[in-house]
């Protein structure tokens, strides 16, 4: 390789890296505004909603097992 050839591909890589310094700007931006709007109050129907939807199942489903955060000898 050339010395010339040398320095072309130094630049073209110096070019790359700055373009992904660039994008990881923009995409830590994009981040901040989605942890910024996560932060949503959810009303407690809402937040039931959200579950619901997301474990979607069997609804005659129960668990066998359940204890009471407050008094754990007590179990259901």
């Amino acid at each position: 390789m050339q010395r010339n050839e040398i320095i072309e591909v130094i630049n073209k890589k110096i070019f790359e890296a700055k373009k992904l310094i660039n994008e990881i700007k923009d995409l830590k931006k994009l981040l901040s505004n989605y942890e910024n709007q996560s932060k949503i109050n959810f009303t407690n129907e809402e937040k039931v909603n959200i579950f619901m939807d997301y474990f979607k199942g069997r609804d005659d489903v129960y668990p066998y097992l359940s204890i009471d955060k407050n008094d754990p000898s007590k179990k259901y």
